[in-house]
């Protein structure tokens, strides 16, 4: 497919049904996808770039809620939400999961999921944030907890996942405090911790502080210790 045909809505119709058949068959056709692979990644990286060059996320939620079969001409639709399920398949095997990386799915994640993330501070009314977009940071918690496993080499040295790193840290504290939000704290808390492991000694790190509340209490959860027995 051609750069001149990544916009028409037949081509988005055709990867967000391949999206849903990868989410499903965990096995079949594994040649055949692993030949599809980079064309999906680069069409997902594509319409995201578009996306951000638009700058206009007010316009992606307000899309998602309607329909994301029938995209806008400033928003082409998003692409990457409806590959992230058969990419955290695919991310557990190591011939597919060699081709994302070399493809820079990863770095890709990275973005899409920092940017997604913004939909869900603060400033944002996250009351009509679209169910779509939880998921979709919680598939890319997912993503990320498999290459964290399979690829820790990954991890330390692509500088995405400092920066990844950072914004959890920062960000876990008050998303705990959100009601309706704890499967995904509970996603980022193990994300972060187990990728905190492996980034303990990176220099791009935000300096960790355990004197500092929001850091001491990153988990953002307390066991609290069980009441004497009579």
């Amino acid at each position: 497919v051609g750069p001149e045909k990544q916009k028409e809505p037949f081509v988005f119709a055709s990867v967000r049904i391949l999206g849903a058949w990868l989410a499903e068959e965990t096995s079949s056709l594994r040649k055949e996808v692993c030949q599809l692979l980079p064309f999906l990644v680069r069409y997902a990286k594509t319409l995201y770039e578009e996306a951000e060059e638009a700058n206009d996320l007010s316009q992606q939620v307000a899309t998602l809620a309607i329909s994301p079969t029938t995209p806008g001409p400033t928003w082409p639709g998003d692409a990457l939400r409806l590959l992230l399920p058969g990419w955290c398949h695919l991310t557990v095997e190591d011939g597919p999961r060699e081709i994302l990386i070399k493809e820079g799915a990863p770095s890709l994640l990275c973005k899409y999921f920092l940017q997604q993330w913004e939909l869900t501070s603060p400033g944002h009314d996250t009351s009509v944030l679209p169910d779509s977009v939880e998921i979709g940071l919680q598939t890319c918690c997912h993503i990320f907890l498999n290459l964290v496993v399979t690829a820790p080499g990954l991890i330390k040295r692509d500088a995405c996942f400092t920066s990844l790193m950072n914004t959890l840290m920062a960000s876990l504290p008050s998303l705990v405090q959100q009601q309706g939000r704890l499967l995904l704290a509970a996603n980022v808390a193990t994300l972060g911790l187990l990728m905190a492991r492996l980034l303990s000694t990176s220099p791009g790190i935000s300096t960790w502080n355990p004197q500092q509340p929001e850091e001491s209490e990153f988990c953002g959860f307390k066991v609290e210790p069980p009441p004497p027995r009579p």
